[in-house]
């Protein structure tokens, strides 16, 4: 959600009210013999409740569990008045929890005040408004389950952040929610901000959750003629949907299953509203719709259309007065035709693009260099459920969600290219597959044929790269990059998938401008990337002395004496990655640290994995072991993490001869061999401590995986988290 800026106080007010709130009678997806998904009534049923505080009660509750007598319905025209700021970051600092509210019987769990339950902005913002929305499951089945919320926002009039224009940023949300903010639309004349507040737990019967909604503010940006816009009284819409949880494996895929994607063309229509779309069947009606001087111009296509495109600037989209400009593609195909062999742009002026289901093509002037092969976007585009077998570049923001990129180009090309122009470009949900390209790559940053580069910020999350060459991300810029990474697979890397991002080797001198959360970072070249997919190439990169070895998917058999102390001297650190080792492999020895990514141990006899001597450091980050996996003493550390640990038969599952911590473990003992002399779960030497944080046994309690017995005599330390 957005957060508190500034806020100043103005003279004025206007009347906070809620044009409608929804408890949705819901549906379900139920499957019947005739094997068709019908979509009927069902037992889920939610009730919407809005709720705000008493008069009187302060925000912090004097630090006590809000009873139900301290909060009331939410009362419709109120007087809101702007905000005035009170400067509380040194109370705050020394009273962490001060700004905690808790809501008694309506919080299920955590009211420790780590954050599941958002604070108050009262020592902040006097004046914010309170409304509270909460959904209660009134049926007899789990389910999942969001609320949507359109906050009336007149043309003129913005939320984004850090325009002088935005009068209502300020809204505050609670964080047990994915939150999405996807458009604007106009429903009975009115335009809106919509976001969608997805819960991210299952909501059980007869329970009540966090309420999404908390509170707006009105910040210093409002004048007299917005309140006139306004025309007395803000409004807020609410509406909330509801869906079983059998069957599907999260709240996104159940509620878009049911409901259709909570997308613009969607939530106008859920709302009761109409999008007054222009339906196009021919290349001549859709271009006629796209350059309409209109405000707001929403196009539907009915068949697969062709876009003239030329270079620069030509054959803009819209008009002198249009700022919205929204294609719903139904599945359909837009090929950008490109008219020349110069540098063309899909531009639309001052509009915003956004372009919902569809599939995206160039034809004309689309081979040899991937800058004339490319779809560029010379405006603020959204795409969201977008197909794309072009590459794709950006000059300016761009917003995209559940896109797919799968380019065959015959040369080199980068599935995204960022123009640095101080722009955010914001994805999730991304799928790039250049694989079928020659040197097929992922995104770059690179201020080629910029002028006046500024620096890009660029958040990606839920994305799965698999290319050729080069890193996921590529930076080449003199400003840098700040670059913030969540959930992202770049196992299909195949020049390396273990550092998600690469500094350019021309732009080295401004590598500390390059900032990388959620990834690794290096400099082009500083790291030796091999791909080797047998046990003899691998042996003879370790020899040559790469730094990261790429099996690339290949069983290479076993690692038998695979590894020593002089091709993993002390100081250094390999990475062995996407290698399948099927065969025994034993005799292992490290004097560095050696790490195991994405890695898969098959062997169902004795040692799937084996070390013992080098005095290194061995680590595992999401793999799949087989027992036996044997540690000796002279190894230093062991480490596993997200990884799979299963029984082949034979013996125990992991011995430890030194301090070991497995972390989000998954562990299955019940293929072990029960009649042999050794423990059949987790064995830690005397001595030594074996730390097991958020792990699971997947046949009883983490503490069943050891036993009184050892093959040492004696049992190390066990510390479960």
């Amino acid at each position: 959600m957005k957060n508190f800026k500034k806020v100043l106080t103005m003279a004025g007010s206007l009347v906070l009210t809620a044009a409608i709130a929804v408890g949705a009678t819901v549906a379900y997806l139920q499957y019947d013999d005739s094997d068709v998904n019908v979509m009927t009534l069902g037992n889920v049923k939610i009730e919407q409740i809005e709720l705000q505080r008493k008069d009187g009660v302060d925000y912090k509750n004097g630090g006590e569990i809000a009873s139900g007598d301290e909060l009331e319905a939410f009362k419709q025209g109120q007087l809101l008045f702007p905000s005035t700021y009170s400067n509380l970051s040194d109370y705050s600092a020394k009273n962490p929890n001060a700004e905690q509210f808790w809501w008694g019987d309506y919080v299920t769990a955590d009211v420790s005040g780590n954050g599941s339950s958002n604070g108050l902005w009262d020592d902040k913002l006097t004046g914010a408004m309170d409304k509270f929305v909460f959904v209660k499951n009134t049926g007899k089945s789990d389910a999942y389950y969001r609320t949507i919320i359109a906050f009336e926002c007149p043309e003129g009039m913005e939320y984004s952040e850090g325009s002088d224009k935005e009068f209502m940023m300020n809204i505050n949300g609670n964080a047990r929610f994915d939150w999405d903010e996807i458009g604007y639309t106009t429903i009975d004349n009115v335009r809106y901000l919509i976001m969608v507040a997805t819960y991210n737990k299952v909501l059980e019967p007869g329970t009540i959750s966090r309420p999404s909604l908390l509170q707006v503010v009105m910040t210093h940006n409002a004048t007299n003629e917005d309140m006139e816009k306004l025309g007395g009284a803000y409004d807020i819409l609410v509406l909330s949907q509801a869906v079983q949880t059998a069957g599907f494996d999260s709240a996104a895929q159940a509620l878009d299953t049911a409901f259709g994607k909570a997308n613009v063309a969607n939530v106008t229509t859920w709302f009761g509203g109409k999008l007054n779309s222009t339906a196009a069947a021919t290349d001549a009606q859709f271009k006629d719709a796209l350059t309409a001087d209109k405000e707001t111009i929403v196009v539907s296509l009915d068949k697969d259309v062709t876009y003239d495109v030329a270079a620069w600037q030509d054959n803009a989209m819209g008009g002198a007065s249009t700022k919205n400009i929204m294609i719903l593609g139904n599945g359909h195909t837009i090929t950008f035709n490109q008219k020349d062999s110069d540098w063309n742009n899909i531009a639309a002026g001052d509009a915003a693009l956004s372009i919902y289901d569809a599939k995206i093509t160039s034809s004309g002037y689309n081979d040899g260099p991937w800058n004339r092969h490319d779809i560029n976007f010379a405006c603020d585009v959204e795409l969201i459920n977008v197909v794309s077998d072009k590459a794709l570049a950006f000059k300016a923001g761009a917003t995209l969600k559940n896109v797919t990129i799968n380019d065959a180009n015959t040369s080199d090309t980068y599935a995204i290219w960022i123009q640095p122009n101080g722009q955010t470009v914001d994805i999730d949900g991304l799928t790039i597959d250049m694989i079928a390209c020659s040197d097929g790559r992922g995104i770059k940053i690179d201020e080629q044929y910029v002028s006046d580069p500024q620096k890009v910020t660029l958040n990606v999350k839920n994305a799965t790269f698999k290319t050729e060459e080069k890193s996921a991300i590529l930076v080449k810029s003199k400003k840098g990059a700040d670059i913030n990474l969540e959930n992202i697979d770049i196992y299909g890397v195949k020049a390396d998938p273990i550092n998600a991002v690469w500094v350019d080797e021309a732009s080295a001198a401004s590598a500390d401008l390059v900032t990388v959360t959620g990834g690794k970072k290096i400099v082009e070249g500083d790291v030796e990337v091999v791909v080797a997919d047998t046990k003899n190439e691998i042996k003879a990169a370790l020899q040559n002395g790469a730094d990261v070895i790429n099996a690339n998917g290949a069983n290479i058999g076993d690692l038998n004496y695979g590894l020593n102390t002089t091709t993993v001297p002390a100081g250094t650190t390999v990475t062995i990655a996407n290698a399948v080792v099927e065969g025994k492999s034993y005799g292992n020895a490290v004097a560095g640290t050696v790490v195991f990514e994405n890695c898969t141990f098959t062997n169902t006899g004795a040692y799937s994995i084996h070390f013992d001597a080098g005095s290194g450091n061995v680590v595992f980050n999401n793999c799949t072991l087989s027992g036996w996996c044997s540690f000796g003493s002279a190894i230093k550390s062991v480490e596993m993490n997200n990884c799979t640990i299963n029984g082949n038969g034979k013996y125990a599952l992991v011995r430890c001869y030194q301090n070991t911590t497995l972390t989000n473990c998954t562990i299955d003992s019940s293929n072990t061999d029960t009649t042999d002399v050794y423990q059949d779960g987790l064995d830690i030497t005397a001595g030594y401590t074996m730390t097991l944080i958020d792990c699971t046994n997947v046949n009883g309690n983490v503490s069943d995986l050891f036993s009184e017995g050892d093959i040492t005599g004696t049992d190390g330390t066990v510390i479960i988290k």
